[in-house]
């Protein structure tokens, strides 16, 4: 079962879009699309999935409404504001998680 909240389902779809691009360039630049002969192409796919997670995680927040809230025993303003997870983690890190996990795979395959 997937979990995310607010826009969060828009990072499998990222990635899923940006992977397949590079997939296509790839057969388009060179004639082959196996990763397995171009295993850099999984990374290029990752990072570029962060910086559209990146810029995707920018808009949202510079779109989205803060809600101020006073705290009736201490006095402290409390600001809430939408999140935007999958799996529990924020789009804005799933930015950086993206471009490790490329290149872990890169690390795994040798």
């Amino acid at each position: 079962m997937l979990t995310w909240k607010g826009y969060g389902f828009l990072v499998p779809i990222i990635t899923v879009v940006m992977m397949l691009l590079v997939d296509l360039g790839l057969e388009t630049a060179v004639g082959s699309h196996s990763y397995n002969d171009y295993i850099w192409a999984i990374t290029l796919g990752f990072t570029l999935s962060g910086i559209a997670c990146f810029i995707a995680n920018h808009l949202l927040q510079s779109k989205s409404k803060e809600r101020v809230y006073i705290d009736k025993e201490t006095g402290q303003e409390v600001i809430v504001r939408k999140r935007h997870t999958f799996f529990f983690i924020d789009i804005k890190y799933w930015a950086f998680l993206l471009p490790i996990i490329g290149l872990a795979l890169i690390l795994m395959h040798g």
